[in-house]
C-alpha cells in the first residue's frame, strides 16, 4: 500500500508517494526544518505603506499609484501564487474602494492580466494562515464548502505589498 503526502505552501510545494514509514520521515524531515526557520516579522515600509489603502494617498509604494493591475504586479514582483494574489486583492479592494471582495472576481482580474494562480482559495487560505494575516475572512453565504466567501486585505497585508514594490530589483 502506498501512502501519499502533498504540502504546498501556495506553490512551493512538495509531493512523496511510499511506503508509510519513508513518508513519516519525509514529513518530519520537513516539520523539523520548517520549525528551524526563524520567523521573519513584516517590517511596513516608512511612510504611506504602512496605511491603509485609502489613507495612503498616491505614493510609489502604494497600490493605487498603478493605472493597472499588470503594472501593479511587475512592480512587486511575486514569487508564488500568494504572494501574485495578495497583490491582486490589495489592488482590486483599494482601486474599487471595497471594503470586502471575493476571490472569484480577484481571479477574474488575474486571468485578465494573464497572471493566474493555479488555485485561488489555496492562495486565500495561505494568506490567511500567515501570522500576522495579510487577509482575512469576513463572512461566507452559504453552508457548502464552495460557498461564496468575502474577504478583506488587512492592513498588515497592505504594507507587505507596499514592501514588494518597494524592494530593490535583485540581479539574476
Amino acid at each position: 500500500m502506498t501512502t501519499r503526502l502533498k504540502i504546498d505552501l501556495s506553490v512551493g510545494s512538495m509531493e512523496v508517494d511510499g511506503e508509510e514509514g519513508f513518508v513519516r520521515e519525509v514529513y518530519q524531515d520537513f516539520r523539523d526544518r520548517l520549525k528551524a526557520v526563524p520567523a521573519t516579522p513584516v517590517k511596513p515600509s516608512v511612510g504611506a505603506a504602512k496605511l491603509g489603502p485609502k489613507e495612503a494617498g498616491k505614493s510609489e509604494t502604494t497600490v493605487e499609484h498603478f493605472e493597472s493591475l499588470a503594472e501593479c504586479l511587475a512592480a512587486a514582483r511575486p514569487k508564488i501564487d500568494a504572494e501574485r494574489a495578495l497583490v491582486a486583492c490589495a489592488y482590486y479592494q483599494s482601486k474599487n474602494e471595497l471594503d470586502d471582495f471575493d476571490a472569484q472576481s480577484v481571479n477574474k482580474q488575474l486571468k485578465h492580466t494573464g497572471q493566474t494562480v493555479a488555485n485561488i482559495t489555496e492562495c486565500m487560505s495561505a494568506n490567511i494562515d500567515r501570522e500576522p494575516k495579510l487577509i482575512i475572512q469576513l463572512r461566507k453565504s452559504g453552508t457548502t464548502r464552495q460557498a461564496r466567501k468575502k474577504y478583506k486585505v488587512t492592513d498588515e497585508g497592505f504594507a507587505e505589498v507596499g514592501r514588494m514594490i518597494a524592494a530593490p530589483i535583485e540581479n539574476a
